[in-house]
């Protein structure tokens, strides 16, 4: 199964994405660049993370650094909130882990961090960045508590430049060769690291990083389908089309039409 690419660029005032979900999780292979907690809060759910497979149970939580690929089942429907989040936003914990990654990721949070997630961001509407901020050190804290840290398998450097240059030269022609010289890798070199990495070649990374950039700007703007697609360098409404649905499943209207939009509360991307 192909792994997808997820590259929103929050920026500094948009650095966590939190969802609140109660459905049946199935989510196939992806990766990007932030970090993500997620705490489980009814029935089992099955992640699969970098290969290896894990069941959360109610009161538990996996967490995931950067760059691995992970995938989410269930048998039932869940009740769980996600936080996709920028490194930056913990800058000691992540100073502190760099280069490594778990063994494994599911962990159990104390009681007392379950329950500042319940007072502070679950059952409140006015929660803001800090509150999401303390919280997360918190459950990080007891993660590393219990977790065995190993190198990471992946090149976090090579991986974060080269998406990192693609959502940079988004509008643009992108090519191989010129990726390779301004990073500073032999260009076959670089292809197959590519690959490596991704599971896939460049121009499929390149097609799914301004994919999940139109998804950004679908969900939290209202600009046109014309404008984005040209904001996230298609080149035409036929290609945008051909490639965000090949990507998604559904056109660039039906997803604006089936998905809601997300509540920003005080530097807080928030969905339901």
């Amino acid at each position: 199964m192909e792994t997808r690419i997820q590259s929103q660029n929050f920026g500094a005032e948009r650095a966590v994405r939190f969802q609140m979900l109660n459905k049946c999780y199935i989510y196939p292979p992806h990766i990007h660049q932030y970090a993500e907690l997620v705490i489980l809060l009814e029935e089992n759910l099955t992640i699969t993370v970098d290969g290896k497979t894990e069941t959360i149970t109610p009161g538990q939580a996996a967490f995931l650094f950067p760059f691995q690929v992970h995938r989410y089942f269930s048998h039932a429907i869940n009740r769980l909130a996600i936080f996709v989040f920028s490194p930056s936003m913990l800058p000691d914990f992540f100073h502190r882990t760099a280069g490594k990654v778990g063994e494994g990721s599911v962990f159990t949070p104390s009681q007392t961090t379950l329950s500042v997630f319940r007072e502070k961001i679950f059952d409140r509407e006015d929660f803001d960045l800090f509150d999401i901020k303390g919280a997360l050190y918190l459950a990080l804290g007891d993660f590393l508590a219990g977790a065995e840290l190993r190198e990471s398998d992946v090149d976090t450097s090579l991986s974060s430049s080269v998406v990192n240059y693609v959502n940079d030269h988004v509008t643009d022609e992108i090519s191989l060769r010129t990726m390779a010289r301004e990073l500073g890798y032999n260009p076959n070199y670089l292809s197959g690291r590519i690959h490596e990495i991704f599971g896939f070649h460049l121009p499929t990374l390149i097609a799914s990083i301004r994919a999940d950039k139109a998804k950004y700007l679908l969900l939290e703007t209202d600009k046109t389908g014309l404008e984005i697609c040209y904001e996230c360098g298609f080149g035409s409404e036929r290609s945008f089309h051909r490639q965000f649905k090949a990507i998604t499943g559904s056109t660039p209207k039906e997803y604006r039409a089936h998905t809601a939009h997300g509540a920003i509360n005080h530097g807080v991307i928030k969905y339901f």
